[in-house]
């Protein structure tokens, strides 16, 4: 009769051991894909503002204005980004376009930004960091939009473009719309 429990006890510690075996398989298959993360629901822009509470978020628009300080002469603002994938050990590469509006120019109004882009090694969330110049907005809201292309170690996903908005007084935000 012991002998019967070894064998069965034996058998099943030998089966346990490969039926394991599919715990290290990974859940996420398919290209390692990045987008804009917007914070569109009232817990994600809680969480931010509690980060930046000079921003405000209008649908895919980030408003921001020099009004919050009247000293300053530039601004920086995280735009974060989240990858469908995991992370990995290197950098890793995405693309950004820039379309400009209102006559916004780079290195005029805003620090130019690099088409390539670095999410570091071991992230799954980073922020695109855009510097705006307090230069030439006393008649116009500078503005500039974003865009995440397919290119480097990533494809795009079918999500919103974000574009930011600078001000120099909230007075001048539009109430229709965004200029």
């Amino acid at each position: 009769m012991k002998r019967v429990y070894y064998i069965l006890l034996l058998g099943i510690i030998f089966l346990s051991m490969f039926a394991c075996s599919e715990a290290g398989k990974e859940m996420f298959e398919g290209p390692n894909s990045i987008c804009f993360r917007f914070p569109t629901t009232s817990e994600d822009i809680e969480e931010y503002r509690k980060l930046d509470s000079s921003l405000i978020f209008r649908e895919d628009t980030v408003v921001y204005s020099f009004a919050f300080d009247m000293e300053a002469t530039e601004r920086e603002i995280c735009i974060p980004v989240q990858i469908a994938g995991f992370a990995t050990e290197y950098d890793r590469k995405y693309k950004v376009t820039v379309e400009e509006y209102n006559g916004t120019q780079a290195d005029v109004h805003y620090e130019a930004i690099s088409e390539e882009q670095i999410l570091g090694a071991g992230k799954t969330t980073d922020s695109l960091r855009v510097k705006f110049f307090r230069r030439d907005m006393d008649k116009v809201a500078r503005k500039i939009g974003l865009r995440i292309k397919t290119g480097g170690d990533f494809v795009e996903l079918d999500t919103l473009d974000v574009r930011i908005l600078v001000l120099q007084e909230f007075g001048d935000v539009p109430r229709d719309g965004f200029p």
